[in-house]
């Protein structure tokens, strides 16, 4: 019976297509390219895995990590006005400072993750995978925030806009996450998280005028992962050695 009706996942995907086209024809038809190119990601995304060849993994696995990010600039083909603005290092440190505060919470258990002897213990994949995790938590947090931040935000005609891009914003985020079919990896509270993250991250590049502050958050935010990718990078060197 579950196989005859929409689940919870494809209710909200199409949910967010009515409230967006919507938006397009009440609003601004502006709404109607973020759509378009949110929809075009998606597609990107979640047949990423479709792509395969037994005897180029290497190659394969980089294209469909691609897949996770290079969409995401698409938009910026169009944008012609596009440009990284440089500020006072104290809206970097800002930035910096709001990715540390998501990872704070978790702090006691990264602790834990981040040993030596914990990535020892549950060390899987090898050298060129973690490399691959690597390259897709420090593109997918670039190219996000160029995607949800820049791009979604870009008209702010009024107050009324500017809110609700906020919220859009913030909503596409965590829906980028959520609506995949890995999404059972993150928790609820992961989900919210993603939303409040959005938000301090959408006021940050408002406030600032530059979408480095945001990067910078996004970074940190996902230097974590990082971190135990690069260790599990050294603890297979170290023990290829041996």
């Amino acid at each position: 019976m579950d196989d005859l009706v929409l689940n919870k996942k494809e209710n909200v995907l199409w949910g967010t297509v009515l409230l967006l086209s919507m938006f397009a024809y009440f609003i601004d038809s502006y709404y109607l390219l973020i759509l378009f190119f949110w929809v075009f990601t998606f597609l990107c995304v979640g047949n990423a895995k479709r792509i395969y060849a037994e005897n180029e993994r290497a190659l394969i696995t980089f294209i469909r990590r691609s897949m996770y990010i290079l969409p995401l600039m698409v938009p910026f083909l169009i944008i012609w006005d596009f440009s990284f603005t440089i500020l006072s290092i104290w809206w970097y440190l800002l930035g910096f400072i709001l990715g540390l505060l998501f990872i704070i919470p978790k702090i006691s258990v990264w602790r834990l993750v981040l040993s030596n002897d914990y990535i020892q213990l549950t060390l899987s994949g090898n050298k060129f995978q973690h490399m691959m995790n690597i390259y897709t938590f420090i593109g997918g947090a670039i190219s996000e925030e160029l995607f949800f931040r820049y791009f979604v935000l870009n008209k702010q005609n009024s107050i009324l806009i500017l809110i609700i891009n906020v919220l859009i914003s913030s909503y596409l985020f965590m829906l980028s996450h959520y609506a995949t079919k890995w999404s059972n990896n993150f928790s609820q509270p992961d989900f919210v998280i993603q939303i409040v993250f959005g938000v301090f991250s959408s006021f940050l590049f408002l406030f600032s005028g530059s979408i480095i502050p945001s990067i910078i958050a996004h970074l940190t935010y996902n230097s974590t992962h990082v971190i135990q990718s690069i260790k599990s990078i050294c603890i297979i060197n170290r023990d290829s050695k041996d």
